[in-house]
């Protein structure tokens, strides 16, 4: 899998998700509230300058959704929190879109304290704010691909011996700690059902192949080859996990690394 093409139609799912939320609010809240919610998530991508500042949601005036296409680098700008951006500043993408009501079910205690909340009580756009946030970081420590020097070794050396490359153990560690916060997320707010194929290659399969590649990188085997297989409908029924009460084949993929 290409890390930046999936991120990026995860990154395109994750949104499309926030803007069915808000047509939905119209039911409970009124066409009012629907279209403030909308026009506050179009403000706040376009104010991050997406398309140049005109970017649109396809929704028709009886309200269908269209699709939504997004290259890496939007992908990346309206997933990424505000602090990233260190000359400009942003508001969150989902500030003032999502209501800040209660969700009905609660977290489990252990989902809750890994959360860092004293509460099992969570609002939806928190909720819907830490999926986000785990699965950036997921992307940003995947990206991260530089030399290091190796301990005990000059800072001026030109030998490719005295480095490192990829990712360190805690770093892996780190990720597989994102991705299951990610996943146990998801799971919470939308169900696993809507877990997709692409979700869920970075939480199963990506671990596997961090530690099983003598490099630790991903970024250096990326390939869009197989992507097309990501689009077969059948392939929710076998390219999902079956943990946490997920569907009952695990990736075919997967099985081949066990």
């Amino acid at each position: 899998m290409c890390i930046d093409h999936g991120f990026t139609r995860v990154a395109e799912n994750l949104i499309m998700k926030v803007v069915r939320t808000c047509l939905d609010l119209e039911s409970r809240y009124g066409r009012e509230r629907r279209n403030a919610a909308l026009a506050h998530l179009t403000a706040n991508i376009n104010a991050s300058d997406v398309r140049g500042g005109h970017f649109e949601l396809a929704i028709d005036p009886k309200g269908h959704l269209g699709d939504l296409s997004l290259n890496k680098s939007q992908a990346y700008t309206i997933l990424a929190p505000s602090e990233d951006f260190k000359d400009k500043h942003y508001n969150h993408i989902l500030d003032n879109v999502l209501p800040s009501c209660e969700l009905q079910q609660m977290l489990s205690p252990k989902l809750a304290e890994a959360l860092g909340m004293t509460s099992q009580k969570i609002n939806d756009i928190n909720c819907v704010k830490f999926i986000w946030w785990h699965f950036y970081q997921m992307y940003r420590i995947l990206r991260k691909d530089t030399a290091q020097l190796k301990p005990g070794h000059p800072s001026s050396s030109t030998n490719v011996q005295d480095y490192e490359f990829g990712l360190h153990d805690s770093e892996i560690s780190r990720y597989v700690y994102h991705a299951n916060m990610f996943h146990a997320l998801m799971i919470f707010r939308y169900g696993y059902k809507e877990v997709t194929p692409y979700m869920m290659k970075f939480v199963d399969v990506v671990p596997k192949h961090l530690c099983s590649t003598p490099f630790k990188s991903l970024m250096r085997v990326a390939t869009e080859g197989g992507e097309r297989t990501h689009y077969m409908h059948i392939c929710f029924y076998y390219q999902h996990s079956t943990r946490d009460g997920g569907l009952h084949k695990p990736d075919t993929i997967l099985m081949l690394l066990s």
